[in-house]
């Protein structure tokens, strides 16, 4: 009986190890696909720029700049929002990735309790151990530096051009009203990115399954 239940453990040890670098493997996956995604909208953006800025030396701001803008612009705010949905997906698998592996570590030092001082990171799959897994060292400005803020500002960024162009060409406003146009639709753009990935983080918190919760802090009476 106790060589069966030696050879069931192993036999799960061995089935969760191969778990667990195939789970490692699928992480790597959503970081190549967000650096590509990432990667391949800011070179159609720097690319649709500079085509834009001999557009407008040409033209001189005329009609065919305008034209060219209202073409332009809303291919690059489309790419820019399928992007930023995109980002967030990859974003939400590779949380779950990374719960899927606190569990397997988890089973390792149920296994092994001999263990724990050797890990670096949490064996728990709790939000909180999830984001300490991804962000060991905690700051205050810790989402500026994400993938997804640095597509929200551009897409915001090119959202109050846009405006700040079709104030001033087609309904022939002065350059203060244009430029006030632009930074309204630029700040509107960004509140709405910023309301869509509060409700996806809120989401996807309120469907997580925790199963191996961190132990909550006991206080001494």
């Amino acid at each position: 009986m106790d060589d069966q239940t030696d050879g069931t453990i192993q036999r799960i040890s061995q089935f969760l190890t191969t778990e667990h670098f195939t789970l490692q493997g699928a992480r790597n996956g959503t970081i190549s696909e967000s650096n590509g995604r990432l990667s391949a909208y800011l070179t159609t953006v720097s690319m649709s720029i500079i085509a834009l800025s001999f557009v407008a030396q040409v033209s001189r701001l005329g009609p065919v700049f305008l034209g060219f803008s209202i073409v332009i612009f809303p291919i690059l705010m489309s790419l820019g929002i399928a992007t930023l949905i995109r980002l967030t997906q990859l974003g939400i698998s590779d949380v779950l990735l990374i719960q899927a592996i606190n569990r397997i570590r988890h089973y390792y030092l149920e296994m092994a309790p001999g263990a724990e001082p050797y890990l670096s990171y949490p064996h728990f799959d709790d939000a909180e151990s999830i984001l300490s897994t991804v962000v060991p060292i905690r700051v205050a400005y810790e989402g500026f530096g994400s993938a997804g803020f640095q597509v929200a500002v551009l897409n915001s960024f090119l959202a109050g051009a846009f405006a700040g162009i079709l104030a001033a060409g087609l309904l022939a406003l002065d350059a203060l009203p244009s430029i006030a146009t632009g930074v309204g639709g630029m700040i509107l753009a960004f509140l709405l990115q910023g309301l869509f990935g509060a409700a996806m983080g809120k989401r996807i918190e309120r469907s997580m399954e925790v199963r191996f919760p961190r132990p909550l802090p006991s206080s001494d009476a």
